[in-house]
């Protein structure tokens, strides 16, 4: 059925639910790593539940990783600011020299250190959170051939974002884990392909470096 108000299609109750669900799985309009029904109705029902966010639109920034249904993108910071308490928050990249990286210091050219996040939620105190090229190459981050190699700048803010967030405004993302965030807390053994029953599990590292670098170039 269609709502009135929003022009969205809703459902009467779970049977129609699932029908809706299995006509948008043939469609192909939930992501790859939702390959099942029971995938696609947690992942609905989780994005149902966010503030101010269309339901389709939240799935597009969700996944499956490593069996952990995860948000990532644009949308762990649409949530916390649409949360009403979002209060300033400032990203930089500083160098080894803990300077910003910025055309005003005229350091460009250098290599990035870390990602620092100031963040503030309101009626509570300014935190900051950081991530440097030495904990990602201690995490096999840097190893990795991928986003890490090719825009280390956007991982660095990218994962000082997405732990800021995490611990500031849990209650917003509905206590969802971030993508950035948990795939940078998955040893490797857990990413590579194994084989159960003679069925080929993805590979996730590979989807999650193809995944960062499409929304990254965009």
């Amino acid at each position: 059925a269609l709502d009135s108000k929003s022009g969205q299609i809703v459902a009467k109750d779970s049977s129609e639910l699932m029908r809706q669900i299995s006509i948008l799985m043939k469609g192909q309009a939930f992501p790859q790593s939702m390959d099942t029904p029971a995938k696609c109705l947690a992942a609905w029902n989780l994005a149902c539940s966010f503030k101010n966010v269309s339901p389709q639109r939240a799935i597009s920034c969700m996944m499956y990783l490593n069996g952990v249904l995860t948000i990532y993108g644009e949308l762990p910071k649409t949530l916390a600011e649409n949360s009403g308490e979002f209060g300033d928050c400032t990203l930089v990249v500083i160098g080894e020299d803990y300077r910003e990286l910025c055309l005003q210091n005229k350091n460009l050219h250098e290599d990035p250190f870390a990602a620092v996040c100031r963040i503030n939620r309101k009626g509570r105190s300014t935190n900051e959170y950081y991530f440097t090229t030495k904990e990602a190459e201690k995490a096999g981050l840097l190893n990795r051939r991928g986003p890490w190699q090719t825009y280390a700048k956007v991982m660095l803010k990218r994962r000082a974002m997405s732990e800021a967030l995490k611990f500031e405004f849990s209650d917003a993302l509905m206590g969802a884990a971030i993508a950035e965030y948990t795939f940078n807390h998955f040893p490797d053994q857990e990413a590579r392909n194994v084989t159960r029953e003679g069925v080929v599990i993805e590979n996730k590292t590979q989807q999650l470096n193809q995944l960062f670098e499409e929304t990254t170039e965009q």
